[in-house]
């Protein structure tokens, strides 16, 4: 199980609300596996409306500041427009961090679906990782 700061997690759904229509993406921190904080990222992939990247600069740049804050660098989030809130294919074969994957779906007209998994995989360079679902605990 994941706890989320709720004010976080309003957070991560307001972000991907802002453009609905592109994938919209993060970095989350907290202390002793809670997480606490968000930090928005800019999407710089080619094709925003399926893909997401962050420049490794900015990546690196919240990874030092979540250090020096003495936190832990807990998780990633980024949105689906229109399909379901679970790992792609490429967000499978892309991962590469030990922490908790959020998804959030926009496919559903009624409001945002926020989904967590691990992405498991054996060798860094693997194609595909296991996805382990998450549940989402909000505190």
């Amino acid at each position: 199980m994941v706890q989320v700061l709720r004010s976080v997690y309003e957070n991560m759904l307001a972000h991907v609300l802002e453009k609905p229509t592109s994938e919209s993406c993060g970095l989350l921190a907290g202390k002793e596996g809670v997480i606490t904080r968000i930090f928005r990222a800019e999407n710089i992939a080619e094709n925003t409306a399926v893909r997401y990247e962050i420049d490794p600069l900015e990546v690196m740049r919240i990874l030092h500041e979540i250090e020096a804050d003495g936190a832990e660098h807990l998780g990633i989030y980024h949105s689906h427009p229109r399909s379901p809130a679970y790992p792609s294919a490429t967000d499978r074969r892309l991962a590469a961090y030990d922490v908790v994957y959020f998804v959030v779906s926009l496919s559903d007209k009624s409001g945002p679906r926020a989904e967590a998994f691990r992405l498991y995989k054996d060798q860094p360079d693997d194609d595909d990782a296991r996805v382990t679902p998450e549940p989402i605990e909000l505190v």
